[in-house]
């Protein structure tokens, strides 16, 4: 591979547990997602930190419980990250990559500054 940094893809879905074709369920029909899953890595025992999807998506995205990093209820609702807490985008920022989010993310109520902005607020 050399010194070429790898490509990094991370999947997530709201409340789809498991109900992929790549994890056995003939009858859901995801080709797409099937070739991804089987060019890649496919967590075959991974559990959630929170019942709830935002402290959950806190949790994966700061490899940190919720009560640690701050997010312990649902964005909407008003809970957000401690400040100053470093999400993996705002991490791999630092080291060149650039994140793209397509879609719902639902863990922080308001845009976040990015990773090379020094302000606090």
């Amino acid at each position: 591979m050399g010194s070429a940094k790898p490509n990094i893809v991370i999947v997530h879905w709201h409340d789809t547990g498991r109900y992929l074709g790549a994890y056995g369920l003939e009858h859901v029909r995801t080709p797409n997602v099937d070739r991804l899953a089987t060019d890649g890595v496919v967590f075959e025992r991974s559990f959630a930190t929170a019942p709830l999807c935002s402290p959950s998506r806190g949790s994966l995205f700061t490899g940190r419980y919720p009560h640690s990093n701050g997010l312990m209820g649902l964005a909407h609702l008003g809970w957000e990250y401690h400040a100053n807490e470093h999400t993996l985008p705002m991490l791999l920022a630092a080291h060149g990559y650039r994140s793209v989010l397509v879609g719902l993310q639902h863990e922080a109520p308001t845009r976040r500054p990015s990773a090379t902005t020094t302000s606090s607020t």
